[in-house]
């Protein structure tokens, strides 16, 4: 908890370095001298409750963040790492987790019911990923609209393009409220990948975990990888359309590139859960890392990856409630376009509905 005047300085400095702006320039946003910025972080200046939300409105932070018990995130990752300064991810989940806990309480979110499994070998991460589709009455088919599969599961989704030198996803539980972030930096697969292996941390109750692509793996994210492959590629449904592949006549390379392309996965773990599955032996497997696909393989085979999770914006009840929320006056239309995360522009927001006076009484977590 930021309980001193000292604790608020140490955040208002972390939340401007991870924003990646000088005090000169947060002092320019907040219309202060440069001093009074040093002051503030050096914990020798207060702040009033008009200061401290714009503060907050310039860093993208919520007001909590500032003065309450902090939201420990800590990545399984990270664990064998050198501790990593505060980055433009950490504020962006931040403001995710923020925003999901706002609209709940306007209750515009939808309440789910959470589904969870326990697993705790990497041999029954298959069950868990057939357990969560059979829940859902998905079939064995690829999977389609997966954020819309995440929200089923009751996990809330954000994609924001936040450059591919920082982490793939994130996924936090914080007041009954779960929410995944997503980099959509990476490419559609990429994505696909990870915003699966966040619906493995949720599944598998693993909460507060960021997912660094260089570093290595616990046995956690060992079981949860092996959830998401088989989530994404489960057995049924891949021998079903290898045998049907294979036996209209397709070599077993341009099965496997069909394979790959519509259950929405890249070539290398494709490859892996064919073997995995029996499909192709081990000469195949080697022989399949040598002759990675080009795009023009896929093209030939008229095969595409599902475009179903964009690089920006939220998933689709998450957006609903942004939009309700704005149109019933709750949020102003730069609160709207923020937490909508640029997937709309001004002109395409909906028609505000005329709301009495008292509806536009603030709420300090809606800055």
């Amino acid at each position: 908890m930021a309980s001193t005047w000292k604790g608020l300085g140490e955040r208002v400095a972390a939340a401007r370095r991870a924003a990646g702006i000088t005090q000169e320039e947060l002092a320019s946003r907040l219309r202060l001298q440069r001093t009074s910025v040093t002051r503030l972080e050096s914990g020798d200046r207060t702040v009033d409750a008009l200061e401290l939300a714009a503060l907050a409105a310039a860093l993208r932070r919520p007001i909590g963040w500032f003065v309450g018990p902090s939201e420990n995130t800590v990545s399984s990752h990270r664990a064998a790492a050198e501790q990593r300064e505060e980055t433009r991810f950490d504020g962006s989940m931040d403001l995710l987790s923020s925003d999901a806990r706002f609209l709940t309480r306007l209750k515009l979110l939808p309440h789910v019911k959470p589904f969870h499994a326990r697993v705790e070998s990497v041999d029954r991460a298959e069950d868990a990923a057939t357990s969560a589709r059979q829940a859902l009455g998905l079939p064995v088919e690829p999977l389609r609209e997966l954020p819309h599969v995440a929200e089923r599961l009751g996990v809330f989704v954000g994609f924001e393009e936040l450059g591919e030198g920082g982490p793939e996803g994130c996924y936090r539980t914080h007041d009954g409220v779960n929410v995944a972030l997503v980099n959509g930096s990476w490419p559609v697969g990429r994505r696909r990948f990870t915003l699966a292996h966040e619906i493995g941390h949720h599944v598998l109750a693993d909460a507060y975990a960021v997912d660094w692509p260089e570093l290595g793996q616990s046995n956690g994210e060992q079981i949860i990888n092996a959830f998401t492959i088989h989530f994404l590629m489960p057995r049924a449904g891949v021998s079903k359309r290898w045998t049907s592949l294979t036996g209209a006549g397709s070599d077993k390379r341009d099965a496997a590139i069909a394979i790959s392309a519509e259950f929405g996965v890249s070539w290398s773990a494709a490859c892996a859960q064919l073997r995995r599955f029996g499909l192709i032996d081990g000469a195949d497997l080697e022989q399949f890392k040598r002759s990675t696909p080009r795009e023009g393989d896929y093209l030939e085979l008229e095969a595409a990856v599902p475009n179903d999770v964009p690089t920006c914006g939220l998933s689709p009840s998450f957006t609903t409630a942004v939009l309700k929320a704005f149109r019933r006056s709750k949020i102003s239309e730069d609160r709207a376009l923020g937490m909508l995360r640029g997937a709309l522009a001004a002109d395409q927001l909906p028609t505000p509905a005329l709301a009495p006076l008292e509806s536009m009484a603030p709420d300090l977590d809606a800055f």
